[in-house]
């Protein structure tokens, strides 16, 4: 029995979601396996998804348009 996450046992699954408007960040089990979190045996089967981020992109207008519909009356932003 394993006691950690296994790097190459994993891969990423990343599909764009319409109704949320963002893309997901999966890792997808591609073999069975047990972990210890917190002094707790989980069982990983083969094929689970663990969800590990929603990733959600704005442009500028919809970041102001949000902000003001928060009660913010100045706004400013800072690009790289």
């Amino acid at each position: 029995m394993s006691k950690r996450f296994l790097r190459p046992t994993f891969t990423h699954f990343v599909p764009f979601n319409d109704e949320l408007g963002c893309i997901q960040v999966f890792c997808e089990r591609l073999t069975m396996q047990h972990v210890d979190v917190l002094g707790k045996t989980i069982e990983l089967s083969k094929s689970e998804m663990i969800h590990t981020v929603d990733s959600f992109k704005y442009a500028v207008p919809e970041v102001e348009k949000m902000v003001r519909s928060a009660g913010y009356d100045e706004f400013q932003y800072r690009a790289d």
